[in-house]
């Protein structure tokens, strides 16, 4: 572009635009008011206006310019070469720039046009598949646009026919006894053995007859799947079939076998290990938890392991591991008992009267009490002195659980509520203890421990009281009196003495 504007300072003045689209690489000389620039147009019609302003006024001028598309001659390059396919001898392959479709290209085979080609326009790419008589032959592909054309040609030589050889297998079972299949195969163009190849597995099998075109054979195979593959070749090419043949695995039924143990890990209570044989997948094993049943377990396939995690409660429960498979079945069982949580300690009754010792309202109870076995005292008491024995709960002080320890004496006072019997949670028919108290125990062994109440008691004397069972079933009751004498009431099947 170029040309002249006046009465403008500078460049700033100056508004130069393309299609719209405001252009600022032009140059303007103010002393000589000469205006240039330079564009690089797409092919099409485009607008340039150059508009000036000034304070007195403004001025503009436009002009349009035609930008013509590039014009292109076309390019074919081609070739041909040998099919291997049946139903053609040749394939052409190539590619013809600078046309817009099919419409600008023709083929010609012996100067007969043949459109049965292929062309992709955005690829550029053409192809046939040919199917040429025997002798010479040129093929000639040529294209034509607006500005101009290309051809190519090529000779292509046909050989007289040679007929390649096919081969069809079948495989069947066999019933003999050292076979497990037998081959038999359908030629053609096959003269001799020499020109057979057959293999098992990649493995080369030589111990087939071949008789007028008919290949047969036998074989024995191991379990699993096997390829079995005939190839055939003579001069003029090759053809194979590959069939597979399976053999059955032996049938083994499977078998199954548990342990269930405790666990430690949180938020469980035991855990069930075992391993199972001859089985594939986790459908074909099922688990009953007590009747009921259990799809969380994991089972390895590789190792056959098989584990699962249970959180049971008290009582006894069974687990059942069932598994089968086409050849059988197998199960296996584990039971196991969780005893309930001990509400309390265990208690070592002791020889000695003074061993436990129970202060109530009603009342004290000494060792003798817990001769009777089915006697029990559930209720208030202002002290309580044991020896503990192992296996039993904690105490619970001050709304805490409060550790027992096995083989000391405890001296508990205050404010306690107690419940002594042979049948209380975790006691497993022992005599335990369940007490809340509103302090810290005595304890300690030998020497160091606590003194019983029950020792300062005398069956009675001083004006203690003291309650016993006595050997007839009954209770015996040891009232002191006031001058040193017990007084002893004995209370036999409800009558008292």
């Amino acid at each position: 572009m170029s040309g002249t504007v006046t009465n403008v300072k500078n460049k700033s003045e100056i508004t130069v635009t393309v299609d719209g689209e405001e252009d600022n690489s032009f140059q303007y000389i103010p002393n000589t008011n000469a205006l240039s620039g330079s564009f690089n147009l797409e092919p099409g019609t485009h607008t340039i206006t150059v508009s000036v302003k000034n304070d007195c006024g403004q001025d503009s001028e436009s002009i349009q310019v035609t930008v013509e598309e590039p014009c292109e001659d076309p390019i074919v390059n081609f070739s041909v070469f040998e099919s291997g396919a049946k139903s053609t001898t040749h394939q052409l392959n190539g590619t013809v720039i600078n046309v817009q479709s099919k419409n600008e290209i023709t083929v010609t085979i012996d100067g007969n046009t043949f459109n049965s080609f292929q062309f992709i326009p955005g690829t550029n790419v053409i192809s046939a598949d040919l199917s040429l008589e025997a002798g010479n032959h040129t093929i000639t592909v040529k294209a034509q646009n607006d500005c101009g054309e290309d051809s190519q040609s090529t000779d292509v030589n046909v050989e007289d026919p040679c007929d390649p050889p096919t081969v069809n297998l079948y495989i069947n079972e066999s019933s003999a006894t050292n076979s497990t299949h037998t081959i038999s195969c359908t030629t053609t163009n096959i003269d001799n053995k020499n020109q057979i190849t057959i293999t098992i597995d990649g493995n080369n099998y030589t111990a087939f007859q071949f008789v007028n075109g008919q290949i047969s054979g036998s074989l024995n195979l191991d379990p699993g799947t096997h390829s079995i593959k005939v190839t055939v070749k003579n001069d003029c090419g090759q053809d194979s079939d590959t069939q597979q043949a399976s053999v059955e695995e032996p049938c083994d039924p499977p078998s199954v076998n548990i342990t269930l143990s405790e666990t430690s890990e949180s938020g469980y209570t035991h855990v069930m290990n075992g391993s199972v044989s001859n089985i594939d997948s986790k459908n074909n094993i099922t688990i009953s938890v007590d009747g009921s049943t259990d799809n969380v377990f994991t089972f390895s396939s590789s190792t056959g392991h098989i584990d699962d995690k249970y959180n049971f409660d008290a009582g006894t429960h069974t687990i059942t591991v069932s598994v089968k498979n086409e050849c059988g079945q197998d199960s296996d069982s584990e039971q196991v008992t969780v005893e309930e949580e001990a509400c309390g300690p265990r208690i070592n009754p002791g020889n000695a009267e003074w061993e436990f010792c129970l202060v109530t309202p009603s009342g004290t109870y000494n060792r003798s009490s817990l001769d009777n076995s089915g006697w029990s005292y559930s209720g208030s008491a202002s002290s309580l002195f044991f020896k503990a024995t192992a296996g039993g709960g904690d105490a619970i002080v001050n709304g805490n659980p409060y550790s027992i320890s096995s083989g000391k004496y405890y001296l508990f006072t205050g404010n306690l509520k107690v419940n002594v019997s042979t049948s209380n949670p975790g006691s497993m028919g022992l005599w335990s203890v369940c007490i809340e108290a509103d302090k810290t125990p005595q304890s300690g062994i030998g020497n160091g421990r606590p003194t019983s109440p029950c020792e300062d008691t005398d069956d009675g004397k001083n004006g203690d009281t003291n309650i016993r069972d006595n050997n007839n079933g009954g209770t015996q009751i040891n009232v002191g009196g006031r001058d040193g004498r017990t007084n002893t009431i004995n209370t036999n099947s409800g009558r008292n003495n």
